[in-house]
Parts: C-alpha cells; sequence; structure tokens
C-alpha cells in the first residue's frame, strides 16, 4: 500500500514538474517573440522616417512614384521575412513548451495500460 501511495506520489510530482517546465518554457518563449516584435516596430519606424526623407528629397513625380513602388516592395519583403521568421519561433515555442506535458501524458497512458 505505501508502495502505491509513494507512485502516486511521484507520478504527481513528475506532473507538476512538467507543467512547471512546459509553463517556464513558454515564457521564455513568448519573452523572445516579444522582443522580436517590438525590435521589428523599431525597425520598421525607423524605415517610416528614413523614407519620409527620402520622399521630401525627390524633384519629380516620376521619381517619387519609383521611391514609393521600391518602398512598398522592400516594406512588403521585410514583412514577410518577419512574419516566416515569428511562425517559425512560434512553432518552436509550442513544440517545446508542450514536449514536458506530452511526455508526461504518454507516461500516465502507459501507466492506465499496463494497470488495465
Amino acid at each position: 500500500m505505501v508502495n502505491g501511495y509513494e507512485d502516486i506520489v511521484k507520478f504527481n510530482k513528475d506532473n507538476l514538474d512538467a507543467a512547471v517546465t512546459a509553463g517556464s518554457t513558454f515564457a521564455k518563449g513568448v519573452e523572445e517573440l516579444s522582443r522580436e516584435y517590438f525590435g521589428f516596430a523599431a525597425k520598421s519606424f525607423d524605415s517610416v522616417l528614413e523614407a519620409g526623407k527620402a520622399l521630401a528629397s525627390v524633384k519629380s513625380p516620376a521619381e517619387a512614384a519609383a521611391l514609393q513602388t521600391k518602398l512598398i516592395r522592400d516594406n512588403w519583403e521585410a514583412a514577410l521575412v518577419q512574419s516566416r521568421k515569428v511562425s517559425e519561433m512560434s512553432t518552436v515555442l509550442f513544440k517545446g513548451a508542450f514536449e514536458p506535458v506530452t511526455t508526461r501524458a504518454k507516461v500516465a497512458l502507459s501507466t492506465v495500460a499496463k494497470a488495465a
């Protein structure tokens, strides 16, 4: 009987440890994602300032149109690159955060299967 109780306590402790590990991994990942978002926002703001300066220095409507086209293309490409990066970071974050919980779920299913 004592052995069964000790097994239950260990099982629950391992579950709690997995939840804590998952939570801290998730928190670190969210922190990294936040830094990435704010870094991109800062770069975007700098780009807007540079674009404004560049547009202020154009000498003709044709030059303005060409510059606007270039700015739109460059900003679109930067947004796509950033989107891919954030997507990859998010995938890594969720896989890493849920791995300890998934492992514990497998242990629980295995334990139930052995008991049955």
